[in-house]
């Protein structure tokens, strides 16, 4: 079934998972990984109500309560959203892409203020990794923040390097209408 999940052939993985199910007593783990197959088929119905019952089960569950929080956002349902993300770092708060969602469900329901702290705080927590700066970054480039978009990508880069982000930069360079630095930029990346 995990193989099945990493190759995003879902219904699958649900066939063993269900079979598990059958044979065993179903654990939170279980009913967590049955949500998420059939959140990756988009039935985000059948999804939420196993991640409820995986969180029924296990209480202290980050993960679920963290695919909860994306499938009330993929459905606009936004203030559930938050409160399940708020859940999920509640619980586990070393986690960057629970900053990460929770900082995109503020973004889509205008809150910039509050978009930008939970990206900060995703950065915060995986400094490491670009994928976080970039989101930052492009945020940033979004709402026309030009400058502050540069110092999340130099900081970045600082911080993650990668070729991810130095491309990032060249895209601030376009934003900016610095065409001949994006060019350079361009040239050596």
């Amino acid at each position: 079934a995990e193989s099945y999940i990493e190759l995003g052939r879902y219904n699958e993985a649900l066939g063993h998972l269900n079979e598990a199910a059958e044979l065993f007593q179903p654990d939170a783990h279980l009913l967590m990984r049955i949500g998420y197959c059939y959140q990756g088929l988009k039935d985000y119905q059948m999804a939420q109500t196993y991640y409820i019952k995986s969180t029924t089960m296990k209480q202290k569950n980050s993960e679920a309560f963290f695919h909860l929080g994306e499938c009330f956002g993929l459905q606009n349902q936004w203030n559930s959203a938050i409160a399940a993300f708020k859940r999920a770092i509640s619980i586990d708060p070393r986690k960057e892409e629970y900053y990460a969602g929770l900082a995109e469900t503020y973004y889509k329901m205008s809150n910039l203020d509050l978009a930008s702290i939970y990206f900060s705080k995703a950065v915060d927590t995986a400094a490491e990794t670009a994928k976080y700066w970039i989101q930052f970054a492009s945020f940033l480039l979004e709402i026309k923040k030009y400058d502050e978009a540069m110092a999340v990508i130099n900081e970045g880069i600082v911080n993650a390097g990668g070729t991810e982000l130095l491309y990032c930069k060249i895209a601030c360079y376009f934003f900016q209408n610095k065409r001949k630095k994006a060019l350079t930029s361009l040239n050596n990346a």
